[in-house]
């Protein structure tokens, strides 16, 4: 595994980097939920970042570790509930960059990989959010037990970043923990547009 994950944007205006990347320091996952899947079909890039069997391939890091090296101008967000996540993207080109709660606590951020073309994240630690398929086709690890076991790893993550303060440094908030893009509600009637049929 890299020790620094590099990320752009689709035109390649945005371009960053994860450094101090460690299997210990990453969370592997994929997402099966409405919200994740809306967020590229809003964007109008459904086509390049939802994979074949309706998921998204995700990898969730420490912010204090993300850095903006060009085009951070063009960072915007949208949430799809007032007080949902904010969902992270590239406003010159529409490619979706990642996820974060409405506040910089607890203090992650979760990547869209394909962002990353094809850096090596290790093994999926869990598929989220797939109970609507028939048991027999679910992907493993998933269910309750991979949930806790991937809170646990998450926990062991973004405690030590508490602690130390490093959460202050973080892209996507400012110094006083407002996001450093002003969120945009989509309506009811987008995020229906947007959402997947099932």
């Amino acid at each position: 595994m890299q020790t620094t994950l590099n990320f752009a944007c689709d035109c390649g205006k945005m371009q960053g980097r994860i450094d101090r990347v460690t299997p210990q320091k990453i969370g592997h996952l994929t997402c099966y939920c409405k919200y994740c899947l809306g967020f590229p079909t809003h964007l109008g890039t459904g086509d390049k970042y939802i994979r074949d069997g309706g998921w998204v391939n995700l990898v969730q890091v420490a912010p204090d570790d993300v850095t903006i090296d060009q085009g951070s101008e063009h960072l915007a967000c949208l949430k799809f509930t007032p007080k949902g996540p904010l969902r992270w993207y590239a406003s010159c080109c529409g490619t979706p960059i990642a996820n974060t709660l409405a506040g910089r606590m607890p203090p992650f951020a979760s990547f869209y990989a394909d962002t990353m073309g094809d850096a090596d994240l290790g093994p999926v630690q869990l598929h989220s959010f797939c109970d609507h398929l028939p048991a027999a086709q679910r992907p493993q690890p998933s269910g309750n037990k991979a949930v806790r076991a991937f809170v646990l790893r998450f926990a062991k993550r973004v405690i030590p970043a508490i602690l130390t303060l490093r959460f202050r440094k973080n892209p996507f908030f400012d110094a006083k923990g407002a996001p450093v893009a002003t969120p945009q509600l989509l309506s009811k009637e987008q995020a229906q547009a947007a959402f997947p049929a099932r």
